[in-house]
């Protein structure tokens, strides 16, 4: 499995290029996902999982 995803790379501004900001931002407000955060928000947290 892993040959077939061998030479296919991306960068991560190419995996959030059809992302739009609106929509995190969106998905933010519905989850309260900010809700108590200090420094690590939502948007951050799905950054660093990519």
């Amino acid at each position: 499995m892993m040959r077939l995803f061998k030479d296919h790379r991306m960068s991560v501004s190419q995996l959030l290029a059809p992302i739009p900001e609106q929509y995190l931002e969106q998905l933010a407000l519905q989850s309260r996902v900010d809700r108590y955060a200090k420094v690590l928000h939502g948007r951050k947290m799905f950054y660093l999982l990519l």
